[in-house]
């Protein structure tokens, strides 16, 4: 972080604020954002979906961070050097482990100011049940407020005293689906499925096309999208509203996700494809694992804005 904040204790919620935006951070809550509010031409905006007020699962927060990988891996594990690691189940409703434990477990908040916040999340594999992720690992999250948004940068460093593989990501939850539009550029498709570890990304179809902008409406979807070239917009015409994202550093893939009948839909900056370490292990180019030796760091940055239209 560039400017000194206070060093805070670890409390139930943080809420920084600037002249037009709120957000409120639960850190005990898988490092989540619980609320991001905005004042556009005078009225009060969510950027993301609030969360309730006794938030207990970060699956019904605004935002959380995805560590040490995005996506789910399929099969219960992956090959490593010359064995297989297994991963336990995070997530009840999923069949295979999903978004790596950083979710899952209470971040510390190691610094705090009226506008920013640093988060840290250490994984120690001593302390973790069986069928966790078997690298020790760092992971960070600073929040930086904007004067219409606001700044994430996530990183997760090797603790460990060998090569560890990681990806990483952001899950923002956005309101509104049934009015929003999404826009932006990709040059190729990433199919899931167990079968499907050692294909490449493909064409991208004409009905998931998004580069001249589409309404999410009653589009089913959860797909990776490669080469997004870090920058999408959001809009819901109706509010009159518009939201820019963009993104920087490791976060080269976009997972759109919209569950069908959900009034919520997520656009999600990520820096693996789903089942990453499968495909890396398969052979696949443009995985998206990072093998970061002891000590080194992988790190990508994502700025959301607001404006009126």
């Amino acid at each position: 972080m560039d400017d000194p904040l206070i060093t805070a204790p670890d409390v139930g919620r943080v809420t920084l604020t600037n002249a037009a935006v709120a957000v409120d951070l639960a850190p005990g809550v898988g490092g989540s954002i619980a609320a991001c509010r905005i004042v556009v031409n005078g009225r009060l905006v969510d950027l993301l979906r609030p969360a309730p007020a006794a938030l207990a699962n970060p699956l019904e927060a605004g935002c959380f961070p995805l560590v040490p990988f995005s996506g789910p891996v399929f099969g219960g594990g992956f090959r490593w050097e010359q064995g297989l690691l297994p991963l336990a189940r995070t997530n009840p409703r999923e069949p295979d482990p999903i978004h790596g434990d950083g979710w899952m477990r209470p971040w510390q908040v190691l610094r705090r100011g009226g506008d920013a916040a640093l988060l840290e999340y250490r994984h120690r594999v001593d302390r973790e049940p069986e069928g966790a992720f078997p690298f020790p690992y760092v992971a960070r999250l600073c929040i930086r407020l904007l004067p219409d948004g606001f700044a994430a940068t996530l990183s997760v460093r090797n603790a460990g005293p060998g090569p560890m593989p990681a990806g990483l990501g952001l899950h923002p939850y956005f309101t509104g689906a049934s009015e929003a539009r999404v826009r932006f550029a990709a040059h190729a498709l990433w199919r899931d499925g167990p079968e499907l570890a050692a294909v490449p990304p493909g064409p991208i179809p004409p009905g998931l096309d998004f580069s001249a902008g589409r309404p999410i409406g009653d589009l089913e979807i959860d797909h990776c999208f490669e080469g997004w070239g870090g920058q999408a917009w959001l809009e819901w015409p109706d509010r009159g509203v518009a939201a820019s994202l963009t993104a920087e550093g490791a976060f080269g893939k976009l997972q759109l996700f919209h569950p069908r009948d959900a009034d919520f839909f997520c656009v999600e900056p990520v820096a693996n494809a789903n089942d990453g370490f499968n495909r890396m292990a398969a052979g696949v180019d443009r995985h998206g694992i990072a093998i970061l030796a002891p000590g080194v760091t992988l790190s990508g940055r994502v700025a959301l804005r607001v404006a009126a239209i």
